[in-house]
């Protein structure tokens, strides 16, 4: 099922396995432990030296010291993570884990699905970072757990709850981030966190946070108002109410080189297109003990987010301005069972998850007939419904089970399990785990006007790990076959539409590591490697004519090599971190042959990124931030653009920033 294309490939996999494994068993007299607590990798809590899967766990300090605004930085120096951005500043960002899509990769806040039903793409522009407590980050098949657009793994993002505050008194805190490129001194960021935690009986904690940016190019700007309230009673109720408004230019890619587009200039592709977003959210936490470690534990939701696009056509004599308005309702919850006693062999929970979504746009679709974009409304809706049971038997060796049967609106049913093994040794903890799981076809694939596909089938894949952990190194080997990709390819008519043609197969390593050296510095070294085919239907000639072809995965590096060089004491925090990411290629269909088809190969080259992030905490009430990123002001894309001649989305060059933090 994955095979090594040449006899190089197999010598850099052997080497690689070598290097890895020799390290570890030199240093394999340390022992590993860990109590820390994860939460999203079980629907039960557990510790992670009892868990299966590869894992990662960013805290709260480490979220400030590398974010400016947004998650731009936050996943560098993860290996298994590509994290990719469309602008500078709260713009498009997107995930992949393990080779995966974005769409495949699952978004939760405080084990809640955030993502658009439209495009399966959570909005990271939307949350907000000086709330956020820790991210708990996992790699692999997670549908027995959390069903669809858990292929690739979950990144669940905890916020800060009232019993996070220091207890008996008012908390106060306020942040202000300031910075930009050398020349220009143009992002402001301001955050305010205030709360009562009162001995931990019950709580209150209110965020607000105003970010404004200038970009780097044309029609770059952004401005991002939000804030939220959380209540708590001592561990059986919490509520939380966040409210956010953004707006963003969306500037797409950079032209060609000397080559002004007809609604842009030379650094963007549109000065006129605009997003607006406003999003608001309400979940809660309701647990009920029944007694004998038993509770039943509810967690309802309601969000909404209502987004205007104002967008011009690029590619007609058309000078009209259009404004679109979607607009997406989302209610559900999950009601478990659960036995979580540590002292016991067993954790069980039990459950039930429902989602309800409900889209309303009004949008311009251009009609073929009239050679004219014409106005639209479609209201599509979505329905799931589903049963999850997990079993954790904690003896060594510990055993992870899970099943879950998810009941969808669209494409009926789908299956999924998973199992787990994981031994504690002396010397290190080995892992394995398998399981099976999928992505939905969105709203959009399913419902878009003339063009949807209501026969498509879910993503299936099923994907494999194992593993081996010490005190100081972590390896992790993957693999996974994914079948029934979804792409959009022309019919007969000339008319473009979802279908289910596409497989992948990806295998890899991760290793991520820490060495300390000398008192509060430690050396860590991260990264991943990864083989990635596409086997996918193209196009040979147009409309009528296809053939598969395997390929190397697009918009996937093959590697990544983070190594991070830190200090740490008890007032002083300093980064320095290195980036190397490997080249990335992409196919673009050229017409020049018409009728024939073909594809023509762009790739994005390989860079290396130094940051130095620094806090300074003075009379345990101020904190003082600087940060340099992109030292050596590399130039560089992370982001195909639209086609191949296009300068795709670049990054920024180097930029500086300066904060404050006070606390009382």
């Amino acid at each position: 099922m994955f095979s090594l294309k040449s006899k190089n490939q197999k010598i850099k996999l052997f080497f690689s396995l070598y290097f890895l494994f020799t390290t570890q068993w030199a240093i394999a007299q340390l022992y590993y432990t860990t109590d820390t607590v994860f939460v999203t990798a079980s629907r039960v809590t557990a510790q992670i030296e009892k868990l299966p899967i590869s894992i990662s766990l960013i805290p709260e300090k480490i979220i400030l010291l590398k974010t400016y605004g947004d998650l731009t930085n936050l996943f560098t120096g993860e290996g298994g993570i590509d994290f990719r951005n469309y602008s500078f500043f709260k713009g498009i960002a997107t995930l992949s884990i393990f080779g995966s899509s974005s769409p495949q990769v699952l978004t939760l806040i405080d084990g809640i699905p955030f993502y658009s039903p439209t495009t399966g793409i959570a909005d990271l522009g939307l949350i907000p970072v000086y709330r956020l407590k820790r991210v708990e980050v996992g790699k692999g098949a997670f549908s027995s757990l959390y069903g669809a657009n858990a292929l690739g793994g979950v990144v669940n993002f905890i916020r800060k709850g009232p019993f996070d505050l220091e207890p008996g008194r008012l908390n106060l805190s306020g942040r202000f981030i300031g910075g930009g490129p050398f020349s220009k001194f143009n992002t402001y960021l301001f955050h305010f966190l205030s709360g009562i935690n009162w001995g931990d009986r019950k709580g209150f904690l209110f965020s607000f946070h105003q970010d404004r940016s200038k970009g780097i190019r044309s029609n770059e700007d952004g401005q991002t108002l939000g804030g939220g309230v959380s209540l708590a009673y001592a561990n059986y109720l919490k509520l939380n109410f966040d409210v956010e408004k953004k707006e963003i230019g969306l500037c797409g890619p950079k032209p060609p080189q000397e080559t002004i587009p007809p609604y842009g200039d030379s650094t963007a592709t549109s000065l006129y297109d605009r997003e607006k977003d406003f999003h608001y959210r309400i979940d809660g936490e309701v647990i009920y003990p029944i007694g004998g470690n038993l509770e039943i534990k509810a967690k309802p939701f309601s969000l909404a987010t209502t987004t205007h696009y104002q967008w011009v056509d690029q590619y007609s004599l058309d000078t009209a301005v259009y404004s679109d308005t979607y607009q997406i309702k989302s209610f559900g919850g999950s009601l478990s069972l659960t036995f979580t006693k540590e002292e016991t062999p067993f954790l069980v929970a039990f459950g039930i998850d429902g989602k309800w979504d409900n889209f309303w746009t009004h949008s311009y679709f251009y009609d073929m007939a009239s050679y004219s974009y014409k106005d639209t409304i479609y209201n599509p809706k979505g329905e799931k419904f589903a049963f999850f049971l997990e079993g954790n038997f904690l003896k060594s060796p510990s055993l992870s089970s899970s099943l879950r049967w998810d009941w969808d609106k669209n494409f009926k049913t789908f299956f999924s399990p998973s199992l787990g093994i994981s031994q504690v040794f002396p010397f290190g903890k080995f892992r394995f785990h398998i399981g099976r799981a999928f992505r939905a076809p969105t709203l959009n694939d399913l419902h878009w006007p003339k063009s949807g596909n209501l026969s498509l089938k879910p993503e299936v894949g099923w994907t494999a790990q194992a593993g081996f952990d010490i005190k100081i190194l972590s390896l992790t080997f993957f693999c996974r076959r994914t079948k029934d990709l979804i792409a959009w390819f022309p019919d007969t008519a000339g008319l473009w539409r979802p279908t289910n043609v596409d497989q992948q197969e990806v295998f890899g390593l991760e290793w991520k590591s820490e060495i300390p050296i000398f008192n509060g510095v430690f050396f860590s070294f991260s990264g991943d490697w990864k083989n990635a085919t596409q086997i996918r239907k193209e196009m040979v000639a147009y409309s009528d004519s296809f053939a598969v072809i395997s390929r190397r995965a697009a918009f996937l590096p093959r590697f990544r090599l983070s190594p991070v060089l830190s200090f740490r004491r008890a007032q002083t925090f300093l980064l320095l971190e290195g980036n190397f990411t490997g080249d990335k290629v992409n196919y673009y269909p050229a017409y020049d042959s018409f009728p024939k088809v073909y594809m023509q190969e762009k790739r994005l080259p390989g860079y290396f990124l130094l940051a130095l992030r620094l806090e300074q905490e003075i009379l345990k009430r101020f904190l003082f931030t600087f940060k340099v990123e992109n030292i050596f002001d590399v130039t560089y894309a992370e982001v195909f653009g639209n086609d191949i001649s296009d300068r795709d989305y670049p990054r920024p060059g180097r930029i500086f920033f300066l904060g404050v933090e006070a606390k009382h």
